[in-house]
């Protein structure tokens, strides 16, 4: 795949036992965000995302100013519905990425 295939990924801060994360996707991305610690929280900033919680087999639409989020550790399945990139600001107890 080309590097637009792929999240980019600014990180915000970092705190003892939080980070903030900020991910632009590009259009049609379909990915994991794993989230190997508890306590992760994320927000659409733009775009529309889908979004698949791990306990449920059924995706739904978030718009910007939606969120989701975890307790535990998770794979949160998320796909970048819109025709531009989709933004998500991400902060989790300890560093999250995208897995195939």
């Amino acid at each position: 795949p080309t590097k637009a295939a792929h999240p980019e990924v600014a990180y915000l801060w970092k705190e003892e036992t939080r980070r903030g994360f900020m991910f632009k996707l590009p259009p049609g991305f379909q990915g994991k965000l794993y989230a190997p610690a508890p306590d992760l929280r994320a927000v659409v900033v733009s775009g529309e995302i889908r979004y698949q919680a791990p306990a449920t087999k059924r995706a739904e639409a978030l718009p910007p100013g939606s969120y989701f989020g975890s307790t535990k550790a998770a794979l949160h399945q998320v796909v970048c519905a819109s025709s531009g990139a989709c933004v998500l600001y991400v902060r989790a107890g300890h560093g999250v990425r995208f897995v195939p």
